[in-house]
């Protein structure tokens, strides 16, 4: 996200979130709102909590979050923004265009 409000990404498009059948494409699977129940790091092998097992070569655990803003000073302010998504870069970005000129 840096990057487009740094101008070096100049398309917001490319801003979006591959989908998992995008990732899917490159081989990697994705399991959307599955929990995780245990692993077994010798046999390469993770358990679902449906009882599904899963080989792996590589695994990466994705664990989603929540922006989450502090309660600091000067937050009530006209213009005080935070990144919490893509849309929230398009806004800071667009409002350091205008503020530029």
């Amino acid at each position: 996200m840096p990057y487009y409000i740094g101008d070096v990404i100049k398309d917001d498009n490319r801003l979006v979130a591959r989908t998992p059948e995008k990732f899917r494409e490159s081989g990697i699977e994705v399991r959307l709102q599955t929990a995780w129940y245990e692993s077994d790091a010798d046999e390469k092998v993770v358990r679902l909590s449906d009882g599904t097992i899963l080989a792996y070569d590589i695994l990466a655990f994705g664990t989603g979050t929540t922006p989450f803003v502090p309660a600091i000073p000067g937050l009530d302010l006209a213009y005080s923004p935070y990144f919490g998504g893509a849309w929230d870069v398009i806004h800071i970005a667009a409002h350091a265009l205008i503020r530029k000129y």
